[in-house]
């Protein structure tokens, strides 16, 4: 299995993102990789290879075992990268920004030619809200008559507190108004 550099780039920015974070810009704060990892939500295994990467570039010291602090070239460099993100610092990445004024959905997919994306639509509240009530009025038919009543009670209780949210335009289903 081929290694993702740029993987590896960008978690290599979220670590340093994170100690200059965690330290709030002191160099003889410490943190544990454990507590990296953990903001990362990460494992360790993952974290502390390139945690030992940053300690030996210089951007990271090592405080006896797994506790790191941000060395002084570590912090100038990750401010040098915040400060021009479109260029690459010694060790970190330059950052691709797109600047898109709108886009209602489309993807932007760059990289390589082989690469590859996820898209997912998410509802708005009052959409999730509408599919629900469309859900509701689908499944009452096949309900017992208690369930198909209390059913009722609850999406009633929705559309009412739809009522008060401003320009809610929502379609109320036959069953439930």
């Amino acid at each position: 299995m081929p290694i993702d550099i740029k993987a590896k780039d960008r978690l290599r920015m979220q670590i340093l993102e994170k100690m200059y974070g965690a330290v709030n810009g002191h160099i003889h704060a410490t943190v544990s990789e454990e507590s990296l990892a953990q903001c990362l939500e990460l494992g360790l295994d993952l974290v502390g290879p390139e945690v030992d990467y940053l300690v030996r570039e210089g951007l990271l010291r090592r405080y006896g075992g797994r506790d790191v602090s941000l060395s002084h070239n570590g912090m100038r460099e990750f401010e040098q990268a915040q400060k021009h993100p479109d260029e690459p610092t010694d060790h970190l990445v330059a950052l691709n920004l797109i600047n898109i004024e709108s886009m209602v959905d489309s993807q932007i997919n760059q990289g390589s030619p082989s690469a590859s994306q996820d898209a997912r639509t998410i509802l708005s509240p009052l959409e999730h809200a509408q599919a629900v009530l469309s859900a509701v009025e689908d499944g009452l038919p096949s309900l017992e008559a208690d369930k198909r009543e209390k059913l009722r009670r609850l999406a009633g209780e929705l559309v009412a507190v739809l009522g008060f949210v401003p320009d809610a335009s929502i379609r109320v289903p036959r069953a439930v108004g």
